[in-house]
């Protein structure tokens, strides 16, 4: 108890005292107004009209906010929906680690929560309910988590392929029909889904995949590339779909490989499995394009999971909750504004970050290979610690 006492004492003070923060320009900009659209239209017809990129689970979220809350200012019940969604994750987490972990956690999303009121810590309590259902082989909860989880936002999908090798495993175990009722009931809730929002729901994730800049913000390989290409550096609106399908081969050029490496060494381990997924989100990252800063939200979640049950991680969960939460405050601040002006200082000091994450990602990539190629040395997938053991070690 008193842990969970320590978790909830620690997401509320962080909620209050980041209370005043007005967020990002999403706030103004997007948030608020899809809440009026949504008061006077109504969930379906409300989500048709605004035309974001953004699942509808996130706009059936503000509105069941506001319906439960109908007299309080629409930023107040934004910000106590976020404060809510933060808490009931850190809680969430707790029960499965260490109180210095779970507070761990709740300090990672933090800055992106409360502070920048992003919404992606609106999905963090399903994807961890996904994650260690997975874990927990329990694989049709896990599916049904994980799909509340790609329906506030889309990042998610990106572990999608490292999912559904994990399910697939996993759901052989299961009683026959147990496992036809499952998965019937869940594709019925997808086609209901899909026929309840279409053909908006498409066209939202169409204009996901087809955002305009090389890099919204995010220290990476486009960001490099716009300060090249681009000064000052500012998310360049202006770029050819050639220079975009070039980032996108050399993304896939990266996450096919880890995800082939995976179904072939650790498809039978999910843990195992999920840090390998872990990477190639790290590349979806790093080297696909149209990627913003706060995409990095899921690996932070996804790294902290598997902090739980492969200790040695440590370092890469740290390192990669580092680098999303100084992404974040390099460009936004506490209060939505880059705490330093966009010159030349600023351009080598994210362009050197950005270098340091891609050259860290590089060493990862190695510590993968070795250690694919000693499971396959070993003749046993996944055997007992040696993931762990090879990667980890190996962690400075």
């Amino acid at each position: 108890m008193k842990k969970y006492i320590a978790v909830a004492a620690f997401s509320l003070l962080l909620s209050a005292i980041l209370l005043r923060a007005p967020g990002t320009y999403d706030v103004t900009e997007n948030w608020l107004p899809w809440m009026l659209i949504l008061k006077q239209e109504g969930l379906r017809a409300g989500y048709a009209q605004i035309g974001d990129m953004y699942p509808p689970g996130t706009a059936a979220l503000l509105m069941l906010a506001d319906r439960v809350l109908p007299t309080l200012p629409d930023l107040t019940v934004i910000d106590l929906l976020i404060g809510l969604a933060q808490l009931g994750a850190g809680i969430a987490f707790a029960r499965r680690t260490t109180t210095g972990k779970a507070l761990g956690f709740v300090a990672a999303i933090a800055v992106s929560g409360a502070g920048l009121a992003y919404l992606d810590v609106l999905y963090a309590l399903p994807l961890l309910l996904a994650l260690f259902a997975a874990l927990d082989r329990h694989p049709l909860a896990s599916a049904a988590c994980y799909a509340v989880a790609c329906l506030i936002k889309w990042q998610p999908l990106i572990l999608l392929p490292f999912m559904v090798v994990i399910w697939l495993d996993q759901v052989q175990a299961l009683p026959r029909r147990r496992a036809a009722a499952g998965l019937g009931l869940l594709s019925i809730a997808a086609l209901f889904i899909l026929a309840a929002f279409w053909p908006a729901i498409w066209l939202a994730f169409a204009a996901a995949m087809d955002s305009a800049p090389w890099s919204g913000d995010a220290l990476n390989l486009a960001w490099l590339a716009q300060l090249v290409f681009g000064y000052p550096p500012e998310p360049l609106f202006l770029v050819t779909n050639h220079s975009k399908w070039l980032l996108r081969l050399l993304f896939a050029a990266i996450y096919l490989p880890i995800l082939l490496a995976a179904i072939r060494t650790q498809r039978h381990d999910p843990a195992r499995m999920l840090v390998f997924g872990m990477a190639g989100f790290a590349a979806y990252f790093l080297l696909g394009p149209s990627v913003h800063e706060n995409h990095l939200f899921v690996p932070v979640v996804l790294g902290f999971v598997l902090w739980t049950r492969l200790p040695r991680l440590a370092p890469a969960v740290v390192a990669t909750a580092a680098l999303f939460n100084i992404n974040l405050l390099l460009f936004y601040g506490l209060t939505g504004t880059s705490p330093l002006p966009r010159d030349g200082f600023f351009a080598l000091l994210t362009g050197t970050i950005a270098a340091l994450a891609l050259a860290a990602f590089a060493f990862v990539l190695w510590l993968l290979w070795r250690a694919t190629r000693l499971a396959k040395s070993t003749g046993a997938a996944g055997s007992p610690p040696l993931l762990e053991e090879n990667f980890g070690r190996m962690m400075p």
